[in-house]
């Protein structure tokens, strides 16, 4: 079976006559197909490549982790130890004091949750300004009166 060049196997159906003239099978998993467009432009899709090997790898890692958690590491017992706190994941000795390590576990998700929030409010600006946070930080620094949240509101 040939996976590469034009004439790879496509696994559209009908639709493979209709293939995309910058998909021209270079790449793996390239079956003439792309919803968004994303291998349009070659140095985006590099970045977009690069940024899915990344998420991938973390993905693995994420997962070989929880595993660990779940099954134990091998010779080591259970996996409870593998939490932050537990007997094997405490380089800094913080989960010494049981009050303080209680404290710090709901510290732990308040930030958690914070950073949540915030990344969600980046998202909206983004949304409404059309701009990155940095460019809207930068603008709002050069004439605050003029560039703030009041701008979008209605009515202004």
């Amino acid at each position: 079976m040939v996976w590469y060049g034009p004439d790879r196997v496509k696994f559209l159906g009908p639709f493979s006559a209709q293939t995309l003239s910058y998909l021209t099978g270079e790449f793996p998993d390239d079956y003439g197909w792309d919803t968004a467009g994303l291998s349009a432009d070659p140095v985006a899709f590099a970045r977009h490549l690069s940024i899915l090997v990344v998420l991938g790898f973390q993905v693995l890692l994420m997962g070989l982790v929880e595993g660990f958690k779940i099954n134990g590491f091998p010779g080591v017992g259970e996996g409870n130890n593998l939490y932050p706190g537990g007997q094997y994941f405490d380089p800094l000795g913080i989960a010494d004091d049981p009050v303080t390590f209680a404290e710090l576990k709901v510290k732990e998700i308040k930030n958690g949750r914070l950073a949540m929030f915030s990344m969600f409010g980046f998202f909206v600006q983004a949304i409404v300004t059309r701009q990155r946070p940095l460019e809207n930080l930068l603008d709002h620094l050069d004439n605050p009166v003029a560039n703030n949240a009041w701008v979008y509101a209605p009515g202004s």
